[in-house]
């Protein structure tokens, strides 16, 4: 499953196919890897369907899901104490959030706010997912380049 922003900053969680690739040019986002934990609402987890194979995924971790509401707006949560996909589901239902994944856990788990850390990764991280604040453009139109 993947998280995906278009450039009118529409959010949602798309099921490609495995192993396909997903045109970047359509999307100013993709975060794609993540096993799908809420599917309208409901708590969708199958990682097996999703061809994940490792069978700690289904073991309590510190978790950090990200999911989109009806209204459109970004959900982004971290725990951090070791919980199930579903608790972290149930978790992301109580903030009305309608599509979610879980992304990496255990010791990648983390989260970063105005200059501290409300949950520290217990390793060093070679990604993150990174939130900027501030005014933003959805999309800016270019003019035809001959004016």
């Amino acid at each position: 499953s993947a998280l995906v922003i278009d450039f009118f900053n529409r959010a949602s969680v798309i099921d490609p196919p495995h192993g396909s690739r997903l045109d970047p040019g359509l999307y100013r986002l993709v975060i794609r890897g993540g096993v799908r934990i809420l599917n309208a609402g409901e708590f969708f987890a199958y990682p097996r369907e999703q061809k994940f194979k490792d069978s700690r995924l289904w073991s309590a971790a510190r978790r950090v899901g990200v999911g989109v509401t009806e209204a459109n707006k970004l959900v982004l949560m971290a725990t951090s104490e070791s919980v199930y996909m579903r608790d972290l589901a149930a978790a992301m239902k109580t903030y009305k959030v309608r599509s979610a994944i879980a992304l990496d856990g255990g010791t990648s788990a983390g989260m970063y706010w105005r200059g501290s850390y409300l949950i520290a990764p217990g390793r060093r991280l070679t990604n993150i997912l990174a939130v900027h604040e501030g005014p933003g453009i959805a999309w800016v139109m270019a003019p035809p380049p001959n004016w």
